[in-house]
């Protein structure tokens, strides 16, 4: 019989039982292996206590003798593997009972966790390997002790687990042991154990965590350890529902042999898949470079098993992904160049498909993919080109067509031109961004006719503010108020730039504000061409003139009508380590200045230096910005973003040559005006003697290629964006209110398909308001997504607010109960389009400023929500807000569906 090994609980427990006898003893004889590796010296009860290993009897001889010498009073305890006849009566005349003492594994177990208790199931099922690699594998800190005083199988094991493989105890599942399976050295020490010690370890395990975690052991035990987690993706696919048995039988088989040679069953290699796309999915949550290298392993086994025909089905692997992307350039294919409300249900299946992939998040084409969507969605919800419904009659009509609908449309187009490396995909973009040239083309020269029209006759323009009145009919109101103003001008931002960077500011907690007299984003009318020279300078000098910066900084405070600072490029430099030159920072800060202005030149710069073409625009890629932010915040400033002028970016353009042309986007009007060209003249023109020739298609150019052009008739160039931003929620500043989302409906959600009604429903008798409901008023629901007319819906609403039960439920809600203004809003949307809206798109439509959208919502859940019951609840990305129509009925006994 092999020998135990003696351990500081061990010793501890001898002395112990030594002491409470009083007797007069001092030595104790251990029967164990000779070998110690702890400290020499320990204390027990206080007493302290040599433990020598001794490997013959001469050894314990003269162990004994060098202790009675010392004479210290402490404990000696010799540990040997001497037997009692080896060392004879002289040596045992010296020992406490006068003989060696045998180590009891259990005894030890119990010292070492202090448990005067024993699961009895614990030491008959495990008493073969469990005292042995309890106390072989004790730590230096020893075992945690056992509450309640009795040692069970799950604590004792699961510490020892924790120990020998390295992972957390308190967490021991199967996607602990995927996550052990990567760490070699963890592996290596599990494979060292002796063989009785993994098989009964082993078999715990298995019980704990069930076949995924069997079959990650098998894994390790046949050498895989490593490729544990890629196997278990490759094996959900192998043995998926929708997987070609005869095509990866062979498969199937070559994977058995590196999990131990028995193939797992379709539920164990599924459950096993399941744990593995689990761990997974938190490795690429986390962003680490594990994740992304389990993938591509699993992609090579299933290369190396001959199996490549199952990658599609994966929601992981790289490949899958460029399936699914192909498989929506088919879709778009399909429905281009004349995609309809109808004809859209599998492109958004296909998109829905693409961002179903764990691989979605962080793929840039997965966002190229989603702008191609949102502009299929646009055509289909826009009228053909000269149609009376897509026709703006006046200029203000145009640039609000710009501001609040073609600004996204440009945005996505800059993301789609830059293409895909699949070759459907670059199919599929290309024809969408030939589709939507037609469209846009069609706005850009209705705008240009109508800005030549206003611009010549001089005509008023009415609630269009131009540039030159800003400062004083805008910058100057809400410099009035309580708080000042920090105008950034950024040069050269479009109002497709402009959408990107306002998102900025809502991610950093900015409540964008708008005019109470509009009620949305608005345009400001540049001087002509739209160029640096006459633009921004009109519009910081509050006058329509040619000028520079000088110009600009002279006459800013005059044109604000208070106190007011400007500051331009070289005024930004920052000694090193600070955020802002000195002097911005200052005037922001103070509060006598009521407007400080600041022109940066990021944008604008671009075009000279850069490729703007799809660029992304954030908060943190204009320069300075968010260091002007933050000290706007800190000032409590309303902080109000603008330009001069918007931008084209250079795809492949036509050159026409003019002589006097000095600049890429304007001419005199010594030439007339040719297709994609139109003649503008009046006091707004500033250059070219009151009288130039823009062009307003976007591919026209008069000087060298550059990455981005201005100054010409596009509505890119010629919307000048204003948005205005207030930290923190406010009701309202100098007349301007908390904004609704801006984006169009098309942006977040799908288009609900024109469909007839098929939800009439049977209104509850207004008597039954106060009456208590029974069984047979509740009917057969309709599907939680059944369409329905804008009839059907009110006729719905107008019962849902007679209900007795949306009374009661009115009163438990309280003050913080919202209007049934707002309620009815919200459901009509929602019942509209198919029963879900993006949450952003729902405010919209519902008319919920943005800043307010989560806060609505909850109180229109807490109303709705009849004793927890989801009648109005969120998808599972917690963006999407969903109606659950059958529950609606029944919770409020609303009658039946017809």
């Amino acid at each position: 019989m092999t020998l135990a090994t003696a351990t500081p609980p061990v010793v501890r427990a001898l002395v112990h039982k030594l002491r409470a006898k009083s007797s007069g003893h001092r030595i104790i004889g251990v029967h164990a292996q000779p070998v110690w590796h702890h400290d020499a010296k320990l204390s027990a009860d206080s007493a302290a206590v040599l433990v020598r290993p001794c490997v013959s009897a001469l050894a314990v001889r003269e162990a004994i003798a060098s202790h009675q010498d010392d004479a210290d009073g402490s404990y000696l305890v010799v540990v040997t593997d001497c037997t009692s006849d080896d060392l004879g009566a002289g040596i045992r005349a010296h020992l406490a009972g006068n003989r060696l003492v045998e180590v009891d594994l259990w005894d030890t177990v119990q010292e070492s966790f202090r448990a005067p208790h024993l699961d009895p199931s614990f030491v008959r099922r495990d008493k073969e390997w469990a005292p042995r690699a309890l106390v072989d594998n004790e730590p230096s800190g020893g075992w945690s002790e056992a509450p309640g005083g009795t040692l069970s199988r799950d604590l004792a094991l699961s510490q020892l687990a924790g120990v020998v493989l390295g992972v957390d105890e308190s967490h021991i599942d199967a996607t602990s042991l995927l996550g052990w399976s990567l760490d070699a050295v963890a592996v290596g020490r599990w494979l060292d154990l002796p063989a009785e010690t993994r098989a009964g370890l082993g078999g715990w395990l298995e019980e704990k965590t069930g076949a995924a975690g069997r079959l990650t052991l098998r894994c390790a035990a046949a050498g895989h350890a490593a490729d544990a987690v890629a196997l278990a993706l490759t094996a959900g696919l192998l043995w998926h529902r929708d997987a070609d048995a005869g095509a990866v039988g062979m498969a199937r088989g070559m994977l058995a042999a590196r999990v131990g040679g028995e193939p797992p069953t379709p539920a164990d290699a599924q459950a096993w898949n399941r744990t593995a796309t689990q761990f997974v999915a938190g490795e690429l949550a986390d962003n680490g470079t594990r994740g992304g290298s389990i993938v591509e392993r699993a992609e090579q086994l299933l290369d190396e098993l001959g199996a490549g025909a199952v990658v599609p089905l994966s929601r992981f692997l790289p490949r899958a992904l460029d399936y699914r992307l192909g498989a929506l350039a088919t879709a778009l294919t399909d429905v281009l160049p004349a995609p309809t409300a109808a004809s859209l249900g599998r492109v958004e299946e296909t998109l829905d498909a693409v961002h179903d992939h764990e691989l979605a998040g962080t793929e840039p084409r997965v966002d190229r993919a989603a702008m191609a969507v949102r502009l299929t969605r646009w055509i289909a919800t826009s009228a053909a080109p000269g149609s009376p419904t897509e026709t703006a009659d006046t200029l203000a009509a145009a640039l609000d067509r710009q501001m609040r609908v073609d600004a996204w449309v440009d945005r996505a187009y800059a993301d789609i031109f830059t293409g895909d490396q699949d070759p459907g995909l670059t199919s599929a973009y290309a024809a969408l961004a030939a589709a939507v040239s037609l469209r846009r083309a069609a706005h850009d020269a209705e705008l240009a006719t109508l800005l030549a029209e206003v611009t010549s006759t001089g005509a008023a323009l009415g609630r269009i503010v131009p540039v030159e009145r800003a400062l004083s009919g805008i910058i100057h109101p809400l410099a009035s108020a309580e708080r000042g103003v920090l105008l950034v001008v950024i040069d050269g931002m479009s109002s497709a730039v402009a959408t990107e960077i306002a998102e900025g500011l809502a991610a950093r907690r900015w409540t964008e504000l708008v005019d109470g007299a509009v009620g949305a984003r608005q345009a400001l009318l540049p001087v002509l061409p739209t160029v640096t020279e006459v633009s921004r300078t009109s519009l910081l000098t509050g006058m329509l003139r040619k000028g520079s910066a000088a110009d600009e900084k002279r006459h800013f405070a005059e044109a604000v009508g208070l106190a007011a600072r400007l500051f331009h490029k070289d005024d930004l430099r920052a000694p090193a380590g600070a955020p802002l030159a000195p002097d911005v920072a200052r005037a922001i800060a103070d509060p006598a200045v009521r407007v400080v202005g600041v022109v940066l030149n990021t944008v604008d710069d671009t075009l000279d230096k850069m490729d703007p073409g799809g660029t992304t625009w954030t908060v943190e890629s204009v320069q300075h910005l968010p260091a002007l932010l933050d000290a706007a915040r800190a000032a409590d400033r309303v902080v109000v973003l603008t330009s001069d002028h918007g931008h084209v970016v250079e795809r492949g353009g036509t050159l026409r040559s003019y002589p006097d042309a000095t600049s890429a986007r304007w001419r005199p009007s010594t030439s007339p005006a040719v297709d994609g060209e139109i003649v503008v003249s009046g006091a707004r023109v500033q250059l070219g003697a009151g009288s130039v020739v823009l062009p307003w298609r976007e591919e026209i150019r008069y000087t060298a290629k550059r990455a981005g052009y201005h100054g010409g008739a596009s509505a890119a160039e010629v919307t000048v964006p204003l948005t205005v931003h207030v930290r923190g929620p406010v009701d309202q500043v100098a007349g301007w209110l908390p904004a609704v989302p801006p984006e169009p409906a098309w942006w977040h959600s799908p288009l609900a398909p024109g469909r007839t009604s098929v939800t009439s429903v049977t209104s509850v008798p207004a008597a039954s308001k106060h009456e208590d409901p029974t069984l047979f008023d509740v009917s057969t629901m309709t599907s939680p997504r059944s369409p329905a007319s804008v009839d059907d819906v009110e006729l719905l609403l107008d019962a849902l607010f007679q209900s007795a039960t949306y009374d009661e439920q009115r009163r438990k809600a309280g003050r913080s109960a919202p209007d049934d203004a707002r309620v009815r809003a919200i459901l009509s949307a929602l019942l509209c389009n198919d029963g879900r809206l993006h949450e952003t798109t729902l405010a919209a439509e519902a008319l919920i400023p943005a800043a307010r959208v989560r806060n609505v919502l909850a109180a229109v859940r807490k109303l709705l929500n009849v004793e927890g019951y989801e009648v109005l609840g969120m998808d599972s990305d917690q963006v999407t807000v969903l109606v659950d129509l059958a529950l609606l009925r029944e919770q409020f006994h609303l009658g039946r569906a017809t």
